[in-house]
């Protein structure tokens, strides 16, 4: 009894065991080859300050949280970046707040 029960739990654990190392292989280099031969981005500025002061050649998009921050800055702080953005994003078509 105890050798064919053997006989017909090795090979299942032992296919087990292969598929499980493929898979943990198969994501691993996945996931390395995708960082490796993808392109970093370089962005030429650190801060939303930075990037709207580049707004020929760059667009901001914020999200909705962020329209506190723009509001207070354009109305209270008067900071003349974030005053012409504010006034792009209320016109259509132009930078947005979405």
């Amino acid at each position: 009894m105890g050798r064919s029960v053997l006989r017909r739990h090795v090979p299942c654990v032992g296919l087990a065991t292969g598929w499980t190392f493929f898979l943990l292989v198969q994501a691993f280099y996945a996931g390395a080859l995708t960082m490796f031969f993808s392109s970093s981005t370089d962005i030429p500025f650190s801060s939303a300050r930075e990037g709207l002061l580049l707004y020929p050649r760059w667009k901001m998009v914020l999200p909705t949280d962020e329209r506190v921050l723009v509001d207070f800055l354009a109305k209270e702080a008067r900071d003349p970046p974030f005053v012409e953005f504010y006034q792009r994003s209320e016109e259509p078509g132009q930078e947005r707040i979405s």
